[in-house]
C-alpha cells in the first residue's frame, strides 16, 4: 500500500469515538483515579469538572481548542494526539529530546502539588527514616509528607479538598502518619500546620 493511500486510510479512522477513546486511555495514564483527575484537569485548564469527569470516561470528545490544551500539558495526550495522525516519529523525536519530562517539569513548577499525583498506590517516600515507625502508606500520605519535605505547611483539610474524600478518612491519614513519628503538629494562634518530625 502506498503511503498516501496508507495515511488516507488511517485519518479516515479518526472519528470522535476514536479521539475519545484515546484521550481517555491517554488521562488514565496520567491519573490513576477519578476524583484526582477531575480535581487536575479542573485546576490545571480550567474545564468544569462535569466536561472533564467525560472525557476521563471516554463518553466525550474534547473540542479542538481544549484537545491542544490537555496535549499542551500532558505527554500521554501529545503521544496520543501523535498516534492519531500516523506521527509516531514526531513522538519518537519529543522523547529523545526529552519533551515529556520537559512538560512534566514545567507543569510541577507551575503547580507544584501536583507533583507525585501520578505514583503507584504504595510507595515509599523520600523521607530518611530513622527511628520511625514502619507503616504501609497510601497515596494520599505520600503526597502529605512529600509536600511536607518541600517546606509547604498543610493541613488535614488539604488531604480533603485535593483528594476529596472525608473528614474522617484525611484525620485518619494524618493520624497514622503522627502516630508512627514521621509528622509533627506546629500550633500557631487557634490553628496550626503539620511539618516533618
Amino acid at each position: 500500500m502506498s503511503p498516501r493511500k496508507n495515511r488516507k486510510t488511517l485519518l479516515n479512522r479518526i472519528d470522535d469515538e476514536f479521539i475519545a477513546i484515546a484521550v481517555s486511555k491517554a488521562l488514565h495514564q496520567e491519573y490513576t483515579e477519578l476524583t484526582t483527575a477531575i480535581k487536575w484537569i479542573e485546576r490545571i485548564t480550567g474545564i468544569e469538572a462535569e466536561t472533564a469527569s467525560k472525557w476521563y470516561r471516554g463518553l466525550h470528545t474534547p473540542k479542538s481548542a481544549h484537545l491542544l490544551m490537555l496535549a499542551a500539558q500532558y505527554p500521554e495526550v501529545l503521544h496520543a494526539l501523535c498516534e492519531l495522525i500516523g506521527m509516531d516519529d514526531l513522538w519518537h523525536a519529543a522523547i529523545r529530546d526529552n519533551i515529556p519530562q520537559s512538560m512534566r517539569s514545567r507543569l510541577t513548577k507551575k503547580y507544584p502539588m501536583h507533583r507525585g499525583i501520578r505514583s503507584g498506590k504504595f510507595v515509599t517516600p523520600k523521607v530518611d527514616s530513622g527511628t520511625k515507625t514502619s507503616i504501609k502508606f497510601n497515596q494520599r500520605q505520600v503526597w502529605f509528607l512529600e509536600q511536607l519535605q518541600q517546606g509547604y505547611k498543610l493541613q488535614t483539610k488539604d488531604i480533603m479538598i485535593l483528594w476529596d474524600v472525608h473528614k474522617r478518612t484525611a484525620k485518619r491519614d494524618v493520624a497514622g502518619l503522627s502516630v508512627a513519628g514521621w509528622i509533627k503538629f506546629v500550633p500557631s494562634g487557634n490553628t496550626g500546620w503539620y511539618a516533618i518530625r
